[in-house]
């Protein structure tokens, strides 16, 4: 079993917390005093006396409140069997005091100099300790807020993985706990489009397919020039990307509206990729090199100017196949699969031809989906660095967080492998959003979503006004509840599995869908689908195609629906 440590240790052992960064948790002792004692932590993490869970001793530094007065208290406490102790020493290494004791809390209390800097030295004596180092000072009246939000901008990250399923999720601790226990959960999360390269535009643009003219993985017909970066950038921010992009873009051009851009079509090594303005082949993993990039553009951004805010776009290739592991992970047991009733479909006849041609074994399902979570343990440990390096460099608390993927992915339900259809598995991507301040932690927030609400949140989150952008999608952080969410799926040779052009409506009861033929036009319906997700949430029973008419969903209402759903711009989208 891999260890999970904390997710507030520090980065890589060594870690330098700005006090005026740190998070303020107000002790109120009377409103009638001059003064107000106020603690902050000024580190949390593992210690571990074998440098196996955690760096056996940390150095952190800090630097005295201007407005303090009188004497502070440092105080270190932990969990766990270990003993640990620590010291204070001034900028010029000098130690001022030091607590060898047994005891467990232990402190300091020693009088500072305001606005100097200091740092403790902290370390295990025995065992493994989750520690938490904090600093009481007296600071005048009134008391900070107790829970602050950061003035200002905010940055903007978003991590978009490649064919990546939400009950992957599990499988991912360390994401979890930044980004669920931290965040918000969409279960009901949606692409619009199940197929990379129209998903990235509508995840870019705000704007469904029809609309956004991405309709194939190869084809140029997205522009460039409408989307959040280029909105971002005008507005003031940096922005950077790193991983995966657009198919159709050479390998040796660059993309505009990027300050800092690294570029790779798919693999995860001996991969090209395009490095600001050369091409590399690379012989490490690229999914460890994309989080890389994304540390690379935060401190660049800062040494540049820290007060101005930055957008990162991280989009690894993992857990795309062919998926191959981190040697470290390559044969590393992975949990075993839950069989689902739409795994023992025998009865397809219900289903479109391109369904029932294809016949995925569960063995060949089976062996994909280890491979493609062992890849994704590569994205936990490498998310927790990225946020341990947001974190050290003052800008966690300040920042909001998208994680998601670009489509879902089949593991042989309906006899089906990969992606591009209007089911469950295919459309259903892992979607959380965290922001300190702003969106309530460990919650579930059963909205339907799409990915054409990523541009918009965003835009509204930095505070950007884009009079001339009709976005189809809406503001996460403000919308009302959706009544349906819509997809579409354009015929692409490109995918070379015979799947016609497609048009959907999926509610939280019933998901309606229309096939039409191998063109752009959905003027001509095929073949149609009807589940009842309340008691079919497996779509096992396709109610317009089961032989009994009694059953038969009222295909006018819904096919009106959906023909207004096909051409819909802005506020008139679903």
């Amino acid at each position: 079993m891999r260890s999970v440590r904390s997710k507030r240790a520090p980065l890589l052992g060594i870690v330098v917390l700005l006090a005026t960064v740190s998070t303020l948790i107000g002790v109120s002792a009377g409103p009638s005093l001059a003064v107000q004692p106020v603690e902050r932590t000024l580190a949390s993490g593992v210690a571990d006396v074998n440098n196996v869970q955690g760096a056996r001793w940390r150095k952190v530094a800090f630097t005295a409140r201007a407005d303090s007065s009188g004497t502070s208290t440092l105080r270190l406490s932990w969990t766990g069997t270990a003993s640990m102790h620590f010291a204070v020493l001034n900028s010029a290494s000098t130690r001022l005091a030091s607590n060898l004791t047994t005891s467990n809390p232990k402190s300091i209390s020693l009088t500072l100099t305001p606005g100097a800097n200091y740092y403790t030295t902290l370390w295990a004596v025995s065992g493994i300790a989750n520690f938490t180092m904090t600093i009481t000072e007296n600071l005048p009246d009134p008391v900070p807020d107790p829970n602050p939000v950061p003035s200002g901008r905010p940055n903007l990250i978003v991590i978009n993985t490649d064919d990546q399923r939400p009950d992957t999720l599990a499988y991912m601790p360390k994401l979890r706990a930044w980004m669920q226990d931290g965040g918000t959960t969409f279960p009901n999360a949606y692409v619009s489009t199940p197929s990379c390269c129209p998903s990235r535009a509508s995840l870019m643009s705000g704007r469904y397919v029809h609309n956004n003219g991405q309709f194939q993985q190869l084809a140029t017909g997205f522009s460039l020039e409408n989307t959040t970066q280029r909105y971002l950038k005008e507005a003031g921010y940096f922005t950077g990307h790193a991983g995966k992009f657009l198919h159709w873009l050479p390998l040796n051009q660059r993309a505009p509206y990027w300050d800092r851009w690294t570029y790779f079509k798919g693999g995860y090594y001996g991969v090209a990729m395009r490095m600001e303005n050369s091409t590399v082949t690379t012989t490490r993993n690229s999914t460890i090199i994309t989080f890389e990039k994304g540390m690379e553009y935060i401190t660049d951004f800062e040494s540049r100017d820290d007060s101005k805010p930055f957008y990162l776009n991280l989009a690894p290739i993992a857990p795309h196949g062919p998926s191959t592991p981190e040697p470290q992970y390559s044969t590393t047991p992975v949990p075993e699969m839950t069989i689902l009733p739409s795994h023992d479909e025998v009865d397809r006849t219900d289903k479109p031809d391109h369904v029932q041609s294809k016949n995925i074994s569960l063995a060949s399902a089976i062996e994909t989906r280890a491979n493609m979570i062992r890849t994704l343990y590569t994205v936990d440990d490498q998310f927790d660095l990225f946020m341990r390096h947001l974190e050290a460099a003052g800008e966690l608390d300040n920042t909001l967080i998208i994680y998601t993927s670009d489509n879902g992915y089949f593991w042989g339900e309906h006899k089906l492998q990969s992606k591009f259809r209007p089911y469950t598995e295919s459309v259903n991507v892992p979607f959380m959003i965290r922001w300190p301040g702003k969106v309530t932690p460990g919650v579930s927030d059963p909205r339907q979503i799409t990915h054409v609400d990523v541009a918009p949140t965003l835009l509204a989150a930095a505070g950007t006004s884009q009079n001339s952008v009709v976005f189809d999608g809406r503001n996460i952080m403000t919308a009302p509840a959706r009544e349906r969410a819509y997809m579409e799926y354009y015929y692409d040779s490109a995918n070379n599995n015979g799947i016609t052009t497609w048009a959907s409506i999926r509610t939280a009861t019933y998901q309606y869908v229309e096939y039409y033929g191998s063109t752009n036009a959905m003027d001509v319906v095929s073949f149609r689908e009807y589940y009842d997700l309340v008691n079919d949430p497996y779509q096992m029973v396709n109610l317009y195609n089961d032989g009994d008419s009694t059953n038969d969903p009222d295909t006018v209402r819904l096919s009106a629906e959906l023909a207004a759903a096909k051409t819909c711009v802005g506020s008139a989208c679903p």
